[in-house]
């Protein structure tokens, strides 16, 4: 057991320095980024792919190119903590934009993102995400264009159906996809009505 404690204090030690040095490099970086993703709640998977995505950009990027700082919040998928995320890295953290996942945080963020003019990266596909805004960049599906896309397929593959049946998440993407595919679908070249849950 003895022997084993030097191997256990470089273990603790390699696992703890990396942090360190991250917290201390997003302290003296040119820009600071805060991302806000959904790292536990019902998407966490997601997120942890999100998180996962920044921290590699960043660590990857060329010494010459500008030092990015990345300070990532835990929003759970949720619109009241990932705006309290978004205050705390605007007010505390000094971050000078913002890359958050979902269509119902980005949502929130939206009005205090212009009010504080924080450049807002949102991964959302609801339609109301870019209207009025002059500080949102989105990327991702958008609801416009995936849901019609995918009533088409759907008439075109059951054109002797009559009706469907459509599960959704019920939050802000769901619900506005979920409008859009209803509408699509009594649009469609063999039109469709959709029971939905």
């Amino acid at each position: 057991m003895r022997n084993l404690l030097p191997v256990f204090l470089v273990s603790a030690l390699l696992a703890v320095t990396p942090t360190a040095f991250t917290q201390e490099e997003n302290k003296s970086a040119a820009f600071k980024v805060g991302g806000i993703y959904g790292l536990t709640g019902p998407l966490a998977d997601f997120g942890e792919e999100f998180s996962r995505g920044a921290e590699l950009y960043v660590k990857t990027r060329k010494p010459s190119e500008c030092r990015i700082g990345l300070i990532i919040e835990d929003g759970r998928f949720d619109s009241i903590t990932a705006l309290s995320a978004f205050r705390k890295l605007i007010e505390r953290d000094g971050v000078q934009a913002v890359h958050v996942q979902g269509s119902g945080p980005s949502l929130a963020i939206k009005p205090l993102s212009e009010s504080r003019g924080v450049l807002l990266l949102s991964s959302a596909a609801h339609p109301d995400i870019i209207p009025g805004s002059s500080l949102v960049i989105r990327h991702g599906n958008l609801t416009s264009e995936d849901a019609p896309g995918l009533a088409d397929y759907i008439s075109s593959e059951l054109p002797g159906a009559s009706q469907i049946a459509s599960i959704y998440i019920q939050n802000d993407w769901g619900e506005s996809f979920q409008q859009a595919f209803n509408a699509a679908l009594g649009k469609s070249p063999h039109p469709l009505k959709s029971t939905f849950e």
